[in-house]
Protein backbone atom coordinates (compact mmCIF):
# COMPACT_ATOMS: atom_id res chain seq x y z
CA UNK A 1 0.00 0.00 0.00
CA UNK A 2 1.61 3.45 -1.38
CA UNK A 3 1.09 6.40 1.72
CA UNK A 4 1.94 9.68 1.09
CA UNK A 5 1.31 12.76 4.11
CA UNK A 6 -0.66 16.12 3.12
CA UNK A 7 -1.30 19.01 5.11
CA UNK A 8 -5.13 19.78 5.35
CA UNK A 9 -5.18 23.31 3.40
CA UNK A 10 -7.56 26.05 4.02
CA UNK A 11 -11.74 25.30 3.77
CA UNK A 12 -10.25 21.80 4.09
CA UNK A 13 -9.00 20.84 1.36
CA UNK A 14 -5.75 18.06 0.74
CA UNK A 15 -4.26 17.54 -2.78
CA UNK A 16 -4.87 13.93 -4.12
CA UNK A 17 -1.32 12.86 -5.83
CA UNK A 18 -1.80 12.33 -9.61
CA UNK A 19 -0.45 8.60 -9.48
CA UNK A 20 -3.48 7.90 -6.56
CA UNK A 21 -5.81 9.33 -9.30
CA UNK A 22 -4.58 6.93 -12.26
CA UNK A 23 -4.95 3.84 -9.86
CA UNK A 24 -8.51 5.25 -9.31
CA UNK A 25 -9.36 5.81 -12.67
CA UNK A 26 -10.57 9.13 -12.28
CA UNK A 27 -9.54 12.42 -14.22
CA UNK A 28 -9.60 16.24 -13.31
CA UNK A 29 -13.33 17.61 -13.19
CA UNK A 30 -14.71 13.80 -12.20
CA UNK A 31 -16.56 13.17 -9.29
CA UNK A 32 -15.61 10.58 -6.28
CA UNK A 33 -17.22 9.10 -3.55
CA UNK A 34 -15.91 9.58 -0.07
CA UNK A 35 -17.17 7.77 2.52
CA UNK A 36 -15.90 7.31 6.52
CA UNK A 37 -15.33 4.25 8.99
CA UNK A 38 -13.56 3.57 11.44
CA UNK A 39 -12.01 7.21 10.88
CA UNK A 40 -10.52 6.74 7.66
CA UNK A 41 -12.11 8.44 4.59
CA UNK A 42 -12.37 5.87 1.57
CA UNK A 43 -12.52 7.34 -2.07
CA UNK A 44 -13.87 5.70 -4.84
CA UNK A 45 -14.45 6.46 -8.67
CA UNK A 46 -18.44 7.53 -8.48
CA UNK A 47 -20.79 5.59 -10.16
CA UNK A 48 -22.64 7.49 -12.87
CA UNK A 49 -25.79 5.89 -12.44
CA UNK A 50 -26.71 6.69 -16.13
CA UNK A 51 -23.54 4.79 -17.53
CA UNK A 52 -24.51 1.98 -15.44
CA UNK A 53 -28.27 1.56 -17.22
CA UNK A 54 -27.05 2.62 -20.53
CA UNK A 55 -27.33 -0.96 -22.55
CA UNK A 56 -29.82 -2.31 -21.13
CA UNK A 57 -33.01 -0.83 -22.58
CA UNK A 58 -33.39 -0.85 -26.22
CA UNK A 59 -35.81 1.38 -27.56
CA UNK A 60 -37.07 2.17 -31.69
CA UNK A 61 -36.59 5.13 -33.32
CA UNK A 62 -39.91 6.68 -32.61
CA UNK A 63 -39.53 5.84 -29.12
CA UNK A 64 -35.94 7.65 -28.78
CA UNK A 65 -37.30 10.75 -30.20
CA UNK A 66 -39.88 10.98 -28.28
CA UNK A 67 -37.88 11.21 -25.51
CA UNK A 68 -35.71 13.15 -26.72
CA UNK A 69 -37.86 15.74 -27.63
CA UNK A 70 -39.86 15.50 -24.16
CA UNK A 71 -39.82 18.79 -22.39
CA UNK A 72 -37.93 16.61 -18.87
CA UNK A 73 -35.32 14.96 -21.34
CA UNK A 74 -32.26 16.47 -20.01
CA UNK A 75 -28.87 15.64 -22.18
CA UNK A 76 -25.86 15.04 -20.11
Amino acid sequence: MEKVIEKIKPYGEIRIPKGFLDILGVKTGESVELTIADKKVLIEPSKDPIKSLRGLVKLDKETSKKIIESPEFEPL
